[in-house]
């Protein structure tokens, strides 16, 4: 078998043994994320109404908005200083995604006193769980990268199965007890928590105190850059929510659930390579990637096909709550012919230090796709969001490509 690889590594122009090995582990742990999650998505949508999973879905918006203050860059500048071998870079920049939270804190806190002020007293609580629990939290998601930069992809793959199994349970038990927004967003932060212990059960495991003196100001340089782009990805659901209501936003999340599933699997290429990218030479990696795209991209198109085909079955059979979203959903699929390539690229840029070049393309697609996602809402509803999320995914992955093959930027 390993000779197989070996001798198809001149078609497929990568390390097959490499990716064979690591995609196993996390493959498998994304198989069960997604058969946990459909388990999960089906009680949702046969046993939940609309309107209170639709306000439980903005809570964790509000939730996930929160991490724009938690420097979330340090993720992306920690997994090629472990690559090199630099450990104490992990505690340190666990330090700094707190005392940058805590700054959150006090602005969620504000909000929750404005809400209360305005009678909404379901939102002040929302807000003050969060504040409490966030900083922790998203401080904790240190550990992904910490894995992934050390190549253990095994103890990846098990960590997160772990948690993931903690909070399908808890959440499951809550839909029949206690079904409200607070509870169920008060459950998924319990068991997000868990992945703090994850955290100071690696701090025992470090190989060498020794940090990087870049990873830092990296950090917050890629956190201007991050931060716009959660804003971008999640200002959906904020539009929908505020626009069109609580139902409509339940109907648009159960729209996009299966094809973020299929992301989920596909966006481990991105995380497996970290790893190999962030040690090699940056002309060589660019011709490498370049050459195997067109590979990459035909598997997902196969992928997107076969989904097209099946999603009217999907809806009528897990969600036929939802069936008005087997439309939208179909749409939004062809998404991923176009963001998983973009995030190959984007790595190879941010593990090499090509701060100019992500900065414009992160400027430029985050503000395209915030400017496109409120005039399709404002215009066309949930229609006019998911062709603008389609389209933005195109131009996006368009001007990664074009910058990637500039030869002027070979030399940087």
């Amino acid at each position: 078998m390993h000779h197989l690889l070996k001798q198809a590594e001149k078609y497929t122009k990568t390390d097959n043994a490499y990716l064979i090995k690591s995609l196993s582990f996390i493959w498998s742990y994304q198989t069960f994320t997604v058969l946990s999650g459909l388990i999960l998505y089906y009680i949702f949508a046969n046993y939940v109404p609309a309107f209170t999973y639709g306000k439980y879905k903005y809570y964790i918006t509000l939730f996930e908005l929160f991490g724009i203050t938690t420097l979330t860059g340090a993720k992306i500048s920690l997994a090629p200083s472990i690559a090199r071998g630099l450990d104490g870079t992990l505690p340190m920049l666990f330090k700094k995604r707190i005392r940058f939270g805590i700054v959150g804190s006090f602005v969620c806190l504000l909000g929750a006193v404005i809400a209360g002020l305005g009678n909404n007293l379901e939102l002040l609580i929302a807000l003050s769980i969060i504040a409490t629990c966030a900083p922790w939290i998203h401080a904790s998601g240190l550990t992904t990268s910490y894995m992934s930069g050390t190549k253990n992809f095994s103890m990846y793959a098990k960590t997160n199965a772990s948690i993931e199994s903690i909070t399908f349970l808890s959440i499951l038990a809550t839909v029949f007890i206690w079904p409200t927004p607070i509870m169920l967003l008060t459950t998924y932060l319990a068991s997000s928590s868990i992945n703090i212990i994850v955290y100071f059960h690696l701090l025992r495991k470090l190989r060498n105190n020794q940090i990087d003196p870049e990873a830092y100001s990296l950090g917050k340089y890629y956190s201007v850059l991050d931060g716009l782009n959660i804003f971008a990805n999640r200002v959906d659901s904020l539009i929908t929510y505020m626009l069109l209501g609580p139902a409509n936003l339940a109907i648009y999340s159960f729209a996009i659930i299966p094809v973020e599933q299929i992301r989920g699997y596909l966006s481990h290429i991105q995380s497996v390579s970290v790893a190999k990218i962030s040690v090699g030479n940056y002309t060589t990696l660019r011709k490498s990637l370049t050459a195997r795209m067109p590979i990459l991209m035909f598997g997902i198109f196969l992928i997107i096909l076969f989904y097209i085909l099946t999603a009217s079955l999907i809806y009528k059979y897990l969600f036929p709550t939802y069936q008005a979203s087997t439309i939208y959903s179909q749409i939004y699929s062809t998404t991923l012919l176009f963001i998983i390539p973009t995030l190959v690229y984007q790595t190879l840029l941010q593990s090499h230090g090509k701060k100019q070049i992500s900065a414009k393309l992160n400027l430029v697609s985050n503000t395209l796709q915030i400017c496109t996602t409120l005039f399709g809402a404002w215009f066309y509803g949930l229609m006019g969001i998911i062709v603008a999320r389609c389209c933005t995914s195109i131009i996006i992955f368009g001007i990664t490509a074009l910058h990637i093959h500039a030869s002027k930027y070979n030399q940087q």
